[in-house]
Parts: C-alpha cells; structure tokens; sequence
C-alpha cells in the first residue's frame, strides 16, 4: 500500500471540486479524510468574517470585514471591473494555516487526505506548499469555460454573480500542477478516472 497521500483540488466556485473530492474519498482503498474550505470557514468562523459582499467603507470602518475574506463590490474600486473582486484578512488566513496543518495532522497518523478548497490568496498558497512539501501530494487543477461556470452559478444559486471570473485572476498563480480537468469537457466519472489513472501511473494508490 502506498503511504498516505494528499489531494489538493484547486478551482473556482462550481467546477466540481466537491464532487470530484467526494467521489475519490468513496473509492479510496482506505479511509480518506475529506476536508472542505467552505465548511471549515463557515464552521470555525463567526460568519461575520467569511464570505461577505462590502463597498470601501465597510472596509475601513469594520475590522471583522478587514480580518476576514470579503468580496469587494463591483464599482467599488474601478468602473473597469464588472465583477467582485477577493481579498482575506488575517483571521481567515489563520483559519486557512489551521486547516492545513490538519490536514497534516490526519497524514502523520497514516490517513490520505482529500482537501477541496481554493487558494484565495498567496498567504494562503504558500503556506500550504512550505507545509505540505516533504508529503506526497497531488496538485489538481479544476477548470471549466465561462460561459459553462456562468450557468452553473446561475443553477445553484447560492454563488455571487461572476465570481469566478475574480478568482481565475488569482487562485492559479504560482502553481505547478500535477494534473488538469476541464469540467466542462470532462464527465464526473471521467474527472474521477483521470484522477485515479494518474495516481496509479506514479504508484500513489
């Protein structure tokens, strides 16, 4: 049996991370440990600093907007972009380093991890590459054409309009990937084939 692994399933809001997260963690030879960025945020953070829509001068006024991530309101800051723009503070960042040091936690005990999350910020990128580079992990890169994200935000609708074209702006820099799915040419199972495919080429299961 391989040692235990780390799964890092990087993308925009509605690309299937959670799906394909989920559906590696039922397949896995062995318990895998799922840990969700979204859930984690929305559980060990009041709300009042995760995910808020704010203008310049809830910013300024308000420090659990300015500790937290927030979605900067369209026309806020420019009239050039049509869409919000992302920023974090440092109480999230401190929740996102937690979270990654609990994913370290479950691989020190032996368990594979399957992390679904976003690197909203480079705070957050580095510290999960400085962390986690002794381990052995794979990179995975979520993608999907706009127009097919635009409709499936629209499905949902629990997303903020257009806020994935803010996030392909950042959460993709500085990264090298071990692998690369297109959601919107990709099937679910095929998203999940590809995966394990790759896994079991460079003997990771």
């Amino acid at each position: 049996m391989a040692q235990a692994q780390l799964l890092f399933i990087n993308g925009t809001s509605s690309t299937g991370k959670t799906t394909l997260a989920r559906k590696l963690q039922a397949l896995w030879p062995t318990p895998m440990i799922y840990l969700g960025l979204d859930s984690w945020i929305t559980t060990v953070l009041a709300e009042k600093y995760w995910e808020q829509a704010v203008n310049l001068d809830q910013i300024k006024d308000d420090l659990s907007v300015k500790q937290g991530t927030h979605f900067l309101l369209p026309n806020t800051v420019d009239n050039l972009t049509p869409w919000p723009k992302i920023a974090s503070g440092s109480v999230s960042d401190q929740a996102v380093a937690i979270l990654h040091d609990t994913a370290l936690a479950f691989l020190n005990k032996g368990s594979s991890v399957v992390l679904d999350g976003v690197f909203l910020s480079p705070t957050w990128r580095d510290d999960f590459l400085l962390k986690t580079a002794h381990c052995s992990r794979c990179l995975i890169q979520m993608i999907a054409p706009d127009t097919v994200l635009k409709a499936r935000e629209r499905q949902r609708g629990d997303r903020m309009k257009d806020v994935f074209r803010s996030l392909n702006l950042i959460i993709h820099q500085g990264l090298d990937y071990d692998l690369s799915l297109d959601s919107g040419i990709l099937s679910e199972q095929q998203c999940v084939e590809k995966t394990l495919s790759w896994l079991k080429a460079h003997q990771r299961v």
